[in-house]
C-alpha cells in the first residue's frame, strides 16, 4: 500500500480506470441511452410506437404484442444516420467542440405468422450507438502535480446491438399478448484523459487512457395490445434491465505523473485487464393510437425509465497490471474504482400524427420530451445526455407488397451547467455543455 511518505503530490500516480464516464455514453436523446424510435416510421412519430399496429419493426423494438395483429409476413431493413453538434466552455473560458460525430445505424426484422392467432418475429436492432469526439484543452489538474495535456481529442464510443426472438398471440379479436427475449452485445471504447474517483490512494489524479471492453447481456420484453374499438388501440410494454459484464484491456501512460513524484527515469506505460460492470435500465411504456377520421391517426405515449438503479454508479476493475513500478508503489497489480453517476428516473412523453395524403402516400410528424437524467453534480462533456426536446417529420410510401418510409428528427439545442461537485478533481467545475443532433432514417419493407 502507498503510505503518506510516498505521496508528496497527493498520489499523482494514477491508472486511468476512470473510463466509466466516457465509455458508457448515452445518445443525445430525450430518453438518455435509448433512441427516440427505431425505424423511420417510429422516429417520424416521435417514438410513439407502443400502440402502433402498423409497425412490425416497432413491434420487435417496443411491444411484441403488436405481432399478434400482423396477419402477413414482412421483412424490414432500416438505416439511420446521425449528425451531432456540441460546444464546451471550461471555467477558464476555453472553448471546445464536438467533431466528426456522424454515425450509421442498421436495423432488421423478419415477421412470419405461423397460424391465424400466432406471429413470430426475429430482429437485430441497434438499441444505442454513439461516437463522441470532443476537442478541447485538457485543464490542469489540482492533485499536486498539476498535470494537463493541452489541446487534444477526447473520444468515446458505445454500441449496443440486440438480437431477439419474439411472439405475439391474439387471445381474442381485440386483445394480443406478446413476449420477446434478446441477447445484447455491448462494445465500449475510450481514449481520453480522466480522473480517478474512489481509489483511496489515487482520488483526483489524472492520466491518459485507452480502454476497450466487450460483453453480452440478456433482456426480455413483455407487452399487451388492446383494440378497444375500431378507432382506439391501447398498448402496454415492459423492458427488463440488461446487465453487462464486459472485459477487455486498458492501456495508458503515467510517465508525467511519475516524473512529478521524482521517480528517476520513469517508464509509466501500463497495460491492465479491464472488467466493467454496467446496466441498461428497465422501462415501462403506455400508449394509445386513435383514428378520429379515416385519413388521420394520432399517437400518444408515456414511459418511465429507471435510470436511478441502472446509472447510480459504475464499477471498473483492473487486474494483472504489467508495470512493476506502479505495482510496487500501490502494493498490488489490481485496482478497483467506483465512479459516481447519480442519474435520476425520468418520464418521457411522446406525440405523433400521420395523415394519408393519397392511397399510397402518408405524412407524419412527432414530438418527444424527457427531462435530462444527468444531474449538474456529475455532468461532463462525455456524459452529457442532456437533450430534452425532439421534433420529427416523415413520409411513408407503399405500393403492392412494398413499403418505404423516410424520417428526419431534430434534437433541439440543450445546455447544462456543470457544478461537478460530485466529481473528484476540479477540472470541470463551473463549465458548460451544449448539444444538438440531426437524425435521418430510411426503412424499406417487403410483405409476403
Amino acid at each position: 500500500m502507498i503510505t503518506t511518505s510516498l505521496n508528496p503530490a497527493r498520489f499523482s500516480l494514477v491508472i486511468g480506470v476512470f473510463a466509466g464516464f466516457g465509455v458508457f455514453m448515452p445518445d443525445a436523446n430525450a430518453n438518455g441511452l435509448a433512441r427516440n424510435g427505431v425505424g423511420a416510421r417510429s422516429m417520424s412519430l416521435g417514438g410513439a410506437s407502443i400502440a402502433d399496429t402498423g409497425d412490425a419493426l416497432g413491434a420487435m423494438a417496443y411491444n411484441p404484442a403488436i405481432l399478434g395483429f400482423l396477419e402477413r409476413g414482412e421483412a424490414i431493413l432500416g438505416v439511420t444516420g446521425v449528425f451531432a453538434d456540441g460546444d464546451y466552455i471550461s471555467q477558464a473560458g476555453d472553448e471546445g467542440h464536438l467533431r466528426d460525430t456522424d454515425a450509421v445505424i442498421p436495423d432488421f426484422a423478419l415477421i412470419h405468422p405461423v397460424s391465424k392467432t400466432v406471429t413470430l418475429g426475429f430482429s437485430i436492432i441497434t438499441d444505442s450507438s454513439r461516437l463522441a469526439k470532443w476537442r478541447y484543452v485538457d485543464p490542469l489538474g489540482f492533485d499536486g502535480a498539476g498535470i494537463g495535456y493541452g489541446l487534444m481529442k477526447h473520444r468515446s464510443e458505445i454500441l449496443n446491438v440486440r438480437g431477439a426472438l419474439g411472439a405475439g398471440v391474439r387471445v381474442s379479436d381485440t386483445v394480443s399478448l406478446g413476449v420477446s427475449v434478446g441477447a445484447e452485445y455491448n462494445e465500449n471504447h475510450l481514449n481520453a484523459p480522466y480522473i480517478f474517483q474512489s481509489h483511496p490512494a489515487l482520488v483526483g489524479a489524472k492520466t491518459l487512457l485507452d480502454l476497450g471492453t466487450t460483453g453480452w447481456g440478456v433482456s426480455a420484453d413483455a407487452g399487451l395490445a388492446w383494440k378497444v374499438n375500431d378507432k382506439v388501440t391501447v398498448g402496454l410494454g415492459y423492458r427488463s434491465p440488461t446487465k453487462f459484464d464486459t472485459d477487455g484491456t486498458a492501456h495508458g501512460d503515467i510517465t508525467a505523473q511519475l516524473a512529478a513524484l521524482g521517480v528517476p527515469s520513469p517508464d509509466g506505460r501500463f497495460i491492465y485487464d479491464a472488467d466493467v460492470h454496467t446496466e441498461l435500465p428497465q422501462r415501462v411504456s403506455l400508449g394509445v393510437a386513435v383514428t378520429p377520421v379515416k385519413q388521420w391517426r394520432l399517437f400518444g405515449q408515456a414511459e418511465w425509465v429507471n435510470w436511478a438503479d441502472a446509472y447510480d454508479d459504475l464499477t471498473v476493475s483492473l487486474s494483472n497490471g504489467n508495470n512493476t513500478t506502479i505495482n510496487g508503489i500501490l502494493g498490488s497489480d489490481v485496482l478497483v474504482d467506483t465512479i459516481p453517476l447519480d442519474w435520476k428516473d425520468r418520464f418521457v412523453f411522446r406525440l405523433g400524427a400521420e395523415y394519408d395524403v393519397s392511397e399510397n402516400v402518408t405524412l407524419r410528424a412527432g414530438y418527444s420530451y424527457g427531462e435530462s437524467p444527468v444531474p449538474n453534480s456529475t455532468v461532463l462533456p462525455l456524459t452529457a445526455a442532456i437533450s430534452e426536446h425532439s421534433v420529427s417529420a416523415g413520409l411513408g410510401w407503399h405500393r403492392g407488397q412494398w413499403t418505404v418510409d423516410f424520417a428526419w428528427q431534430y434534437d433541439l439545442p440543450a445546455s447544462q451547467n456543470a457544478g461537478a461537485d460530485g466529481i473528484a478533481g476540479t477540472e470541470y467545475d463551473f463549465s458548460r455543455v451544449e448539444l444538438s443532433a440531426h437524425w435521418f432514417s430510411v426503412t424499406a419493407g417487403y410483405r409476403f
